[in-house]
Formats: structure tokens, C-alpha cells, sequence
């Protein structure tokens, strides 16, 4: 019994530490891998919703949107705003605020066309802490109220160019008004969001419907990393329509693994994470497992005596059919047996689920050694059957075919009933 208790105290240990240890691992990978890279993909001490804002309106036409920023820091924080190079276009409303720990505040930024030309504006909001600066690229593009013609512009190699490489966009042309064949004016412009003018081409093309086309730029090797926008205007008459892109441009060496060094540990912490979760979910299952196995057996008994059950009433109705002669006396008999088969059944599970409550109870105070012990004593017991067989009997064959002769003996025409049935049981084959 004390070697019992020692194996079981040992195994919850073990189970214990795994488990321990694998919480341990997840919460660390959690702190050491995962806020590092969440608090260096949004500067550190502070954070904003928005890493670019793009707007689209009509000429003359307004538009108010929301830039929430995050104090991640533990302390408070002042925090200023300002706009550079669209001030003409964009107002904030306030441009100095302090925030508290782990608190929001939402900038509001107007924007007004009010005044503006149809076209593409582009400039940033700064944001800056006591500790660290963002700055968020702004793109506002103006069109004409009325629109008959408009692009839409796609980079097959993706947004990001390494220094050097040729800008190939792929544009298309809307008829929004089908018009019909006709002459469009084009004008391309590349830009910085310090709203410098790197590339400005012009073109007049003919469109009709619809018009798909590449065109290539030459970047400049000595242009500055960061941020680009493409601009694409088409005028028809008074109507202007407008579309943007925006790239960024990195250095000659650059490849998608050097760049996403950050996202390869995201996979790895993802992969290591998995790991340990199954291992936890392992340790889990082998718990649950280890714990029910008895009870899996204390199933497996009575399952075991269901059978038994059923094969004793089986033997028996082989013994007595025989001897029935007519339909009546033999329904009779199936019928009386397939009560007592349900009564059983019915006194077996009330047992079973006795044992199980027990067994429950035992094992929230008991070591497994004694699980088995209770366990070894109900086999040894069994389901005490013989006090079930005495009180629900098979039916004899002299009584059923007393309740036969009763039952004529009161006036019920039994032959036509043996008729009915014999004809049921023709059908029935």
C-alpha cells in the first residue's frame, strides 16, 4: 500500500512539473519573443491604428477621419502632432495632448477641398512621444464631381523595389460614361511624401472601352530608401479622374528574407509554441487517460455482464420455444421474455451507475492502488445477478400455456388469433 501511494505521488509530480514546465515556456516565448517584435513593428513606447491614410473626394468636397495613437509606456506621456507638406489641404485638431499609461487619444484630422485643383496630394503626420517619432504618409486625391474617365493601377512584382530596378506598372482605363472611342490626356508622377516630384511624364492615348497597358520608369540609383507614391491623372474635357500607388524602395542586397527577418520569428515562435502546446495537450490527454482507465474497466465489467445477461435469456428461449405449439403460446412467450430482458438490463445500469458514482468519490480521496482493490472486489462480485434472476424470472412454459388456456377458457377465440398471426408471420418471411 505505502508503494502504491509513493508510485502515485511520484506520477502526479512528474505530470505536474510537465505541465509546469510547458506554461512556463509559453508564457516566456510569449514575453521575450512576441512583445519584442509587437513593440518593434509600433515604435516601442506607443502605437497607432492607421500606417497610412489614403482619401478619396470630390472637388470642393470634405472628409473628417480618426488616427487613434496608444501610450504602451508605464508612465505618462506628452505627445505632439504637426502635418508636413499638405497643410494647405488637411487640419488636425490638436496638436498637443498627454496621456496617461495604456491609454488612447484620437487625432482628428480634417481634411478640406475646398479650395484644391483637381489631383494628387500627398504628405505625412508626424507623431511624436517623449521617447520615440511615427510618421504616417497621407495621400488625398481630389477629382472632378463628374468622372467619364478613370484608372486603376497594379504592381505584378509587388510594392516593394530594390534600388536601382525599373518602376513597370500595369494600368487599365475605365469608360465610365462609354462615350466611345476617343482621346484621353495621361499624366504620370512619382513622388516622395515630402511632396518632391521625382518622375513627371504626359501622354495623349485613345481609348475605347477599355484600355490595358504596362509602362516602365527609371528609378534613379541614387534615390533615397523609404516611401513612393505613383500617380496616375487622366483629363477628358472638364472631367479629371485620379489614382495612386504606393511602393517603397529598398536597398540593392534587399531580399524577402532579409526583410522579414521579424515574420521568420514569428514562424519559429509559432512553431515552437505548437510544440509545446502539444506537448501540453499530451501530458493533458495522458492524464485524463491515466486517471479513466479504471473506469474504463469498471465499463468493461459491465458491459461484460449485459452479455452474459443476454446469452443466459438467449440458452433459455432455446430450451422452452420448442416445446410452445401454437403461434399464440409462442408471442406470448417472446413477448414475457423481452420484459424480463428489459427489466434486467434496466437493474444492471442502476447497479452500474451506483458503482460509478462510487467510484468517482473514491477516486478524489484514494490512490490508484485502491481503485484496483475496489475494482478486483466488484469482479470478484460481479452484478449479484442471481437476486436479479429471482426476482425478474424467464416464463415458464407450463405457465404460458396456462394464460393461454385462461384466456379461452374466458370466451377469447384464440385460433382465429393463431390465424392472424400465422398470417403475419407469412408476410413477414
Amino acid at each position: 500500500m505505502v508503494k502504491g501511494k509513493a508510485e502515485k505521488g511520484e506520477e502526479k509530480m512528474i505530470n505536474k512539473k510537465f505541465i509546469i514546465f510547458g506554461l512556463v515556456i509559453i508564457f516566456v516565448l510569449n514575453v521575450v519573443v512576441a512583445e519584442p517584435l509587437f513593440d518593434s513593428e509600433n515604435g516601442g513606447d506607443f502605437e497607432v491604428d492607421s500606417l497610412f491614410l489614403k482619401i478619396a473626394i470630390v472637388e470642393g468636397g470634405g472628409s473628417v477621419n480618426y488616427i487613434n495613437v496608444l501610450n504602451k509606456d508605464s508612465t505618462s506621456q506628452d505627445f505632439s502632432v504637426k502635418l508636413n507638406n499638405i497643410n494647405n489641404l488637411v487640419l488636425i485638431g490638436q496638436k498637443s495632448f498627454n496621456l496617461g499609461p495604456k491609454t488612447e487619444h484620437s487625432i482628428k484630422v480634417n481634411i478640406n477641398a475646398k479650395t484644391a485643383q483637381p489631383g494628387v496630394y500627398v504628405g505625412n503626420l508626424e507623431i511624436n512621444s517623449e521617447k520615440s517619432m511615427k510618421q504616417i504618409p497621407i495621400v488625398v486625391e481630389v477629382q472632378t464631381k463628374e468622372v467619364l474617365f478613370d484608372t486603376n493601377i497594379n504592381l505584378l512584382k509587388g510594392d516593394i523595389l530594390k534600388l536601382g530596378e525599373k518602376l513597370t506598372p500595369q494600368i487599365t482605363i475605365f469608360d465610365l460614361a462609354s462615350i466611345g472611342r476617343t482621346e484621353v490626356n495621361l499624366e504620370y508622377l512619382v513622388k516622395d511624401f515630402s511632396g518632391k516630384t521625382l518622375i513627371s511624364e504626359a501622354e495623349n492615348t485613345i481609348v475605347e472601352g477599355k484600355l490595358a497597358y504596362s509602362k516602365m520608369f527609371d528609378l534613379s540609383e541614387n534615390l533615397k530608401l523609404g516611401n513612393y507614391i505613383l500617380i496616375v491623372s487622366i483629363k477628358y474635357g472638364n472631367s479629371v479622374g485620379t489614382s495612386s500607388l504606393f511602393f517603397k524602395v529598398k536597398e540593392a542586397g534587399w531580399s524577402p528574407s532579409s526583410d522579414f527577418l521579424s515574420n521568420n520569428i514569428i514562424l519559429a515562435f509559432l512553431i515552437m509554441f505548437g510544440f509545446f502546446f502539444m506537448i501540453f495537450l499530451i501530458i493533458f490527454a495522458y492524464s485524463i487517460l491515466h486517471k479513466d482507465r479504471l473506469l474504463m474497466q469498471l465499463q468493461g465489467q459491465y458491459v461484460s455482464e449485459l452479455k452474459k445477461q443476454r446469452e443466459l435469456i438467449k440458452q433459455k428461449g432455446r430450451v422452452d420455444y420448442p416445446r410452445l405449439r401454437t403461434t399464440i403460446e409462442k408471442r406470448t412467450y417472446k413477448r414475457e421474455v423481452r420484459k424480463v430482458k428489459k427489466q434486467r438490463i434496466k437493474a444492471l445500469k442502476e447497479i452500474h451507475k451506483k458503482r460509478v458514482k462510487h467510484f468517482k468519490q473514491v477516486k478524489k480521496k484514494k490512490t490508484i492502488g485502491q481503485l484496483k482493490q475496489q475494482l478486483k472486489k466488484w469482479k470478484q462480485q460481479g452484478y449479484n445477478t442471481s437476486s436479479l434472476e429471482t426476482k425478474f424470472k424467464m416464463p415458464k412454459v407450463e405457465d404460458i400455456k396456462k394464460k393461454v388456456n385462461e384466456w379461452k377458457s374466458k370466451g377469447y377465440d384464440t385460433s382465429s388469433l393463431d390465424k392472424k398471426l400465422d398470417k403475419r408471420k407469412d408476410k413477414e418471411k
